[in-house]
């Protein structure tokens, strides 16, 4: 019986992030209450919050869960060896997350920029994550060091330029995917070394 009280708790749970969800796509956070993501939810106040302290709360378990997801998804779809090609896949799966749920992904990630936002460390610990991840898996297939920053701009980059999609009408995701893998290219590739000119004038 407890493991089907645990299911039951997990259900409503996700119902109330559910709500969450529809509700602030409906009305923006700022202007969304508890009220209207009960009624989204189609549960009563009590039920609310058994499990979440307030709306705020309630957003960051969304958000967590979402990031959580973002992460693993980009971890299984990386698996190319060479470094601007696994960035690329980084960013395709991105792009393509984004793009499935792209009016809550913004109303999220516009929210978690925002300087003391409760989703402020779910988004920190994804870059975090993304840089060890892209850090770790360069300096394996290259044999050279790369400061993390790069990294970290190529995120911000991407995070950014999907931020700028709703604001112009010319940006769309095959313009961002191509200034990406440019800037990608520019920072990643790995110049090797030129062949050294035999000393007897003889072609290598």
């Amino acid at each position: 019986m407890a493991m089907i009280s645990s299911l039951s708790e997990q259900a409503t749970r996700a119902r109330c992030l559910e709500g969450t969800a529809r509700a602030i796509m409906r009305k923006g956070i700022a202007a969304t209450t508890v009220q209207d993501i009960l009624a989204a939810a189609g549960l009563s106040r009590r039920t609310f919050y058994l499990h979440f302290h307030s709306k705020e709360d309630a957003l960051r378990a969304l958000f967590e869960i979402l990031t959580d997801a973002t992460l693993e998804a980009i971890r299984a779809a990386t698996t190319a060896d060479d470094p601007v090609d696994r960035a690329l896949q980084a960013a395709d799966k991105y792009l393509a997350l984004w793009q499935a749920d792209a009016k809550l992904s913004l109303l999220l990630q516009t929210e978690a920029m925002r300087t003391g936002s409760a989703l402020a460390p779910a988004r920190r610990r994804l870059l975090d994550a993304l840089c060890s991840d892209g850090v770790t898996n360069y300096e394996r297939a290259t044999g050279h060091r790369i400061d993390p920053l790069i990294f970290r701009a190529l995120a911000l980059c991407l995070e950014g330029l999907l931020s700028h999609l709703h604001e112009a009408s010319d940006v769309t995701y095959a313009r961002i995917r191509a200034v990406f893998e440019s800037i990608a290219r520019s920072t990643l590739t790995v110049e090797r070394d030129p062949p050294r000119p035999d000393p007897k004038g003889r072609d290598s």
